[in-house]
């Protein structure tokens, strides 16, 4: 039976620890996991090995501890439980996440940090098929002509599709 040791530094006062991690199939498994933190934003666990081994991963990804993001999320469904007993009753409710704010919640925290709006982006021209690219609107059609043979063969007419 092996054992896997790997340093970590404390952001607090910039020592060097030796970690141990025992070869258990399970803790190798979660160490493996944390091979994907450069490809991620957020990473939610609840085990204490990704805990103890996150400072390890050399990304920018938040770490998120499975309970305070479960907290987190029964908040909002009991506030939108409320605003939906508020319309029931005829009320006119603010809209539920307004509630959640950076300071006070993970997901609005998370939200602000990874889904910030990219205003420098601008979309193409819309509502007008001709103005596409004539590759796009040929692979569109040949999916169109897909879509019409399989909602045939259902029974269906053109147009029909679920």
């Amino acid at each position: 039976m092996g054992a896997i040791f790997f340093l970590n530094s404390t952001p607090r006062n910039d020592l060097l620890t030796l970690k141990y991690v025992t070869s258990r199939a399970t803790n190798v498994l979660d160490l493996q996991y944390l091979f994907f933190a450069p490809f991620g934003m957020v990473f939610v666990f609840h085990d204490r090995p990704h805990r103890d081994l996150w400072p390890a991963t050399t990304t920018e990804a938040t770490f998120v501890w499975g309970a305070e993001l479960k907290a987190d999320l029964q908040r909002y469904v009991q506030a939108r439980a409320a605003t939906a007993a508020a319309r029931d009753r005829g009320e006119t409710p603010p809209y539920y996440a307004a509630n959640f704010t950076p300071e006070t919640s993970l997901i609005a925290r998370l939200r602000a940090k990874y889904m910030k709006p990219r205003s420098e982006l601008v979309s193409g021209p819309t509502g007008d098929f001709e103005l596409l690219p004539d590759d796009v609107k040929r692979q569109f059609r040949e999916a169109t002509e897909l879509l019409d043979e399989r909602d045939a063969r259902r029974g269906g007419g053109n147009g029909s599709r679920t």
